[in-house]
C-alpha cells in the first residue's frame, strides 16, 4: 500500500478508495495469508494519514501490517 502526499492510496500502482482498498486486501489475504501488508509513504504524507490506513486495517483484522521505511 502507497499513500500518497493527497492522503489518497494505492495498491499496486492503482489508486483507490480506502474500502475498495480494503476489499482488495481481504481477497489477497484469503489466498495467501501468511502474507503481510507493508505501507509506504512519501516523507511529506501526514502521519495522521499512515495511522488512518494502518488504523482501517487492524479495525479489520488484518494483522500483519508494517511499514516501509527507507535508510538515511
Amino acid at each position: 500500500v502507497t499513500v500518497k502526499k493527497d492522503g489518497k492510496a494505492e495498491l499496486d500502482g492503482k489508486a483507490m478508495q480506502r474500502d475498495e482498498l480494503l476489499s482488495m486486501i481481504k481477497t489477497q489475504l484469503e489466498k495467501t495469508p501468511e502474507r503481510s501488508v507493508v505501507i509506504a509513504a512519501d516523507k511529506n504524507v501526514k502521519y495522521e494519514d499512515v495511522i488512518g490506513v494502518m488504523d482501517m486495517l487492524k479495525t479489520n483484522k488484518v494483522d500483519k501490517v508494517g511499514l516501509l521505511l527507507k535508510p538515511l
